[in-house]
């Protein structure tokens, strides 16, 4: 960057050399210096200044410019494709933000959906537990029920032990009683008779007590039988339902396990997009550190081109001030040199060669004092010109001074006349005999 700004400012030195010693030769070889002075009238007209050919320093102008115009383009080309790449850059980095962003956002899904699973789970062992406390109870239950079968199975037994001991019993009572009854039939026939009968009627409500009883005792047994029977089928529910239960908690197993697969899935699947977000997260902020890196460079750039532009623009100011104030002076030059011409040659009809050299020394000693004591006005332009008449009296002192000729802006033809006001006594020549009272000449800065 250095050694390039550097041969810009050797190039732009080097091109303003040549262009100074172009204008100095066009100078030299363009100017008439053997011109031999020519006769006017007594009131002549200014004569016209030499023109310079300068087609061959606008030709130079023309190939610096056109030399600068093709490297700006250029760089304004390599300026706009840095800009370019910069926009693909930065639309690149926006799609993959946007991706990113999309990827965060099925992540966090996804660690919704692992929660809601996880709390899911923990609710299916939280019921699983229940189910097992619950089952835990029924099989306690069903013991016990099984204690109480046995047990009603005990009690039958014991009943129809009673039973067949009773029936026992009532067979030995009547054996007894029929022996009792035929000893009481032999010893006392009537009385027994009587007693008989009413035995018999005591025995037919002991048996209809019996009866009676047993009937109670059938209808119990009858109950406890339907209820055993109510208790085998509720226990057959029981189990079925118990059978049903292992299924569905076999069930529920599976599905837990299912679920468990599937939560270390997810948690491998969440831990694969934690790692491709770090590596996303790494490469982009890659990404980051390479467009930081390309906004450091289109920014210094931007700044060259800037700083080039600016020196061109000084330069080419600098030119341009510089080819203005050079037009200005070999105009002011010409001029001089034309009005010194003009004055030389209203002097020679009535001099010789030596008088009119007097008389130029004296016009161009007027000339330079009236020039020293000019004061240009602010509001004046440039390439301004006027002709002049002055009126003298002897030993120099201005009596009247006329502008002849305008030059177009009245405040510079009054600058003119306050100096050569200013410059009153004007110098008188070193031969008297070229003094004039009125002298007329061309005011060129």
């Amino acid at each position: 960057m250095q050694w390039g700004r550097l041969f810009d400012n050797i190039s732009a030195g080097v091109l303003a050399i040549v262009v100074h010693l172009v204008f100095a030769a066009l100078l030299v070889f363009t100017l008439d210096w053997q011109s031999s002075p020519e006769a006017v009238g007594t009131e002549p007209d200014p004569l016209n200044a030499v023109v310079i050919d300068s087609d061959a320093v606008q030709a130079e102008i023309k190939k610096l410019e056109e030399r600068e115009r093709e490297e700006r383009e250029a760089e304004e080309e390599r300026v706009r494709k840095l800009e370019k790449q910069m926009t693909e850059v930065t639309e690149q980095r926006e799609s993959e933000e946007e991706k990113l962003a999309e990827l965060q956002e099925q992540l966090e899904n996804e660690k919704l959906r692992a929660e809601q699973e996880a709390e899911r789970v923990a609710l299916l062992k939280a019921e699983q537990e229940k189910e097992a406390e619950r089952l835990k109870a029924l099989e306690q239950e069903r013991k016990a029920e099984a204690e109480r079968k046995a047990q009603a199975e005990e009690e039958t037994k014991r009943a129809e032990k009673e039973k067949a001991a009773v029936e026992e019993a009532k067979l030995k009572l009547e054996a007894e009683r029929e022996r009792a009854a035929k000893e009481q039939r032999e010893a006392e026939a009537l009385r027994a008779k009587a007693e008989e009968e009413k035995r018999k009627a005591e025995e037919q409500t002991r048996i209809a007590d019996e009866q009676r009883r047993k009937a109670e005792e059938q209808k119990q047994l009858a109950e406890e039988e339907q209820r055993l029977a109510e208790e085998e089928v509720r226990k057959a529910e029981e189990e079925q339902r118990l059978a049903e239960e292992e299924v569905r908690k076999a069930e529920e197993q599976r599905r837990m396990a299912e679920a468990a697969k599937q939560l270390a899935e997810l948690k491998k699947q969440q831990a694969e997009k934690e790692q491709r977000l770090a590596e996303e997260e790494k490469r982009k902020a890659e990404e980051q550190r390479r467009m930081a890196e390309a906004a450091k460079q289109l920014a210094e750039l931007k700044k060259q081109q800037a700083e080039k532009e600016q020196r061109l623009a000084e330069e080419e100011k600098r030119k341009a001030e510089e080819a203005k104030l050079k037009a200005e002076e070999e105009k002011r030059h010409k001029e001089a040199e034309l009005a010194l011409q003009e004055m030389v040659a209203e002097e020679q009809l009535a001099l010789d060669l030596e008088t009119q050299s007097a008389r130029a020394e004296y016009v161009a000693q007027i000339y330079a004092k009236v020039k020293r004591n000019w004061i240009k006005p602010t509001s004046s332009g440039t390439n301004l010109s006027c002709v002049v008449k002055v009126d003298q009296r002897p030993g120099g002192e201005v009596a009247a001074v006329v502008i002849t000729e305008s030059s177009g802006d009245a405040a510079f033809d009054r600058s003119v006349v306050r100096a050569i006001n200013k410059a009153s006594p004007l110098p008188q020549p070193r031969d008297a005999t070229v003094f004039e009272r009125v002298i007329k000449f061309k005011f060129v800065p």
